[in-house]
């Protein structure tokens, strides 16, 4: 018996080992408990800044309409998706998940004082403190994204983004506590007609290069997957949430985003279309195939059977 325990310990680790692993796992199934976690072991605390963050239900759903529309606000400059394919917010916004409240251990910390022997010390794991942690993740968004801002002459700033999800914005709005927040999406019909109109080779990614957006079931699962997120960002930053339909079509009140910005923004933008940087023809009246259109019902019902089943927030 002994020595099944002996070889089973070798082959797979010891039995406390495999928990922490199950433990681990379940952290990183559930980010916001690490986030959650370091906010409350590393609070917010004032932050100069107020920027203004998009998020969009995916991609052709009114975000760059709608960063146009903040940037009519002379003083007010928004990124728009800035090296999306880096990932850089997602993967600082996922450095929190292992953090609990008894990880680290507070005897890990650099304290006052606590310097002065150090080599008489067991410091194999000596840390700078959680708000240290904090003050270097606001550096890195604040020098990659506010800095540029102000040295251009806008004294506000933020970006758009497709890809965000409530992750992303518990983590900015813990670096960033004045930060607001605007969530838009459209009808999914009308946001892939454009995509596949507006792309021809369709080769966009949620997350790259494991999450290709290639196909009609792969483009609602993302626009829904983020979708079902919007509830609960606005819940945990205050944020609003906007239809591109009722912004195109004037349901929406501009003087309501503008007040809740804190801006001065010119709803002619509205009635002004840009094109992008390749000519394209966005065949609006066109109708989807009958494959497309069961895809896109696929994708999403997908997404949210996927939702329920997996709570992967971790916030509830």
């Amino acid at each position: 018996m002994h020595y099944m325990k002996a070889a089973l310990r070798s082959l797979t680790g010891s039995r406390a080992a495999r928990r922490d692993r199950k433990q681990a796992y379940a952290l990183a199934r559930s980010p916001l408990v690490g986030l959650d976690a370091l906010a409350s072991r590393a609070p917010s605390d004032s932050a100069k800044d107020r920027p203004i963050f998009i998020f969009s239900a995916g991609w052709r759903s009114g975000s760059t309409l709608l960063q146009r529309l903040i940037c009519s606000d002379q003083e007010t400059l928004l990124w728009g998706e800035p090296y999306d394919l880096c990932e850089i917010i997602q993967t600082l916004a996922r450095l929190p998940r292992p953090v609990t409240q008894e990880w680290p251990p507070d005897e890990f910390f650099l304290h006052n004082g606590s310097s002065d022997n150090l080599a008489s010390d067991w410091i194999a794991n000596l840390y700078p403190s959680l708000p240290d942690l904090r003050d270097s993740l606001r550096a890195m968004v604040w020098r990659l994204l506010a800095e540029p801002a102000h040295a251009s002459g806008a004294a506000r700033w933020g970006l758009k983004e497709v890809r965000f999800g409530i992750e992303e914005a518990v983590f900015l709005h813990w670096l960033f506590p004045d930060a607001k927040f605007l969530m838009i999406s459209r009808d999914v019909d009308d946001a892939f007609r454009s995509y596949q109109n507006f792309s021809s080779a369709m080769n966009w990614y949620a997350k790259w290069p494991s999450g290709p957006a290639f196909t009609p079931f792969a483009f609602a699962r993302h626009r829904q997957h983020i979708l079902n997120q919007f509830p609960q960002i606005a819940e945990r930053t205050g944020g609003m949430i906007i239809s591109y339909e009722d912004l195109t079509q004037g349901i929406t009140n501009v003087d309501e985003i503008a007040q809740y910005c804190g801006l001065k923004i010119d709803g002619g933008i509205l009635d002004h279309r840009v094109q992008g940087p390749k000519e394209t023809t966005i065949l609006t009246e066109k109708r989807l195939s009958w494959l497309d259109r069961t895809l896109l019902r696929a994708g999403t019902t997908y997404a949210n059977h996927s939702n329920r089943a997996n709570r992967w927030q971790g916030a509830d």
